[in-house]
């Protein structure tokens, strides 16, 4: 099990999730593994901000676009800005986020840029409880790195 992100959940500090993509024109297919390894390390690194608190690092795993999705039990939020402004309510309430991780289940390269990730989150309160659900996640690759494109937890 590999501690990770929920995307409850995944540009301001773009640097840690600096992780290598493979595009058609620069390497072609990714290996199974690598992918693997470059979405794990992503999501990682978000997960880790999560628990810290730290709503900027935690979003700079989203491509910051209009065009970005997330949906959960509550609905559909559009929109890198949308998506920020929906977490900011959580993050601002100065209470700790609780310890974050996910279960990789799959991770399908379906296409050269893309990834199709399924995993089980884990959320473990400071007040000892803890939700857990699925997530599936659309990564893109672009300039070297890979990003949440759409976000559907539950």
């Amino acid at each position: 099990m590999r501690t990770l992100l929920l995307a409850a959940l995944l540009a301001a500090t773009a640097a840690p999730f600096a992780v290598p993509s493979a595009t058609a024109a620069e390497t072609g297919t990714m290996t199974s593994r690598a992918l693997d390894k470059a979405i794990s390390a992503a999501l990682d690194a978000s997960a880790a901000a999560w628990s810290r608190s730290d709503l900027d690092a935690f979003m700079a795993l989203y491509e910051h676009s209009p065009d970005i999705v997330y949906i959960n039990a509550s609905g559909m939020t559009r929109g890198y800005e949308g998506i920020r402004a929906m977490y900011a309510s959580r993050f601002a309430k100065g209470e700790p986020m609780g310890e974050l991780s996910i279960a990789l289940l799959e991770v399908k390269q379906v296409g050269p840029d893309y990834a199709f990730v399924t995993g089980r989150y884990t959320l473990k309160m400071a007040d000892g409880k803890t939700a857990t659900g699925l997530t599936t996640l659309l990564f893109h690759a672009a300039h070297g790195q890979w990003r949440i494109v759409s976000d559907h937890t539950s």
